[in-house]
């Protein structure tokens, strides 16, 4: 949400947070059962949704942040 709307200038796209949420809620209950298992799912989210691009009009925070850094 914060690459596509305050980096590119997008418009904010409002089913991110809301699904984000959802997530967060749905983590937190399966997380009493096995927590092992959604930590591992949590950290895999977290590393695609870095890498990968979620529209493909936009680069991924990771593409965004090396052209910065190389910028420099």
């Amino acid at each position: 949400m914060f690459n596509q709307s305050v980096l590119h200038g997008e418009d904010l796209n409002w089913r991110v947070p809301v699904a984000a949420g959802f997530a967060a809620m749905t983590f937190a209950f399966l997380e009493k059962g096995n927590q092992k298992l959604v930590m591992g799912v949590t950290w895999i989210a977290l590393v695609t949704v870095l890498l990968a691009r979620t529209d493909p009009k936009v680069p991924s925070p990771t593409e965004t942040l090396l052209k910065y850094w190389n910028q420099k």
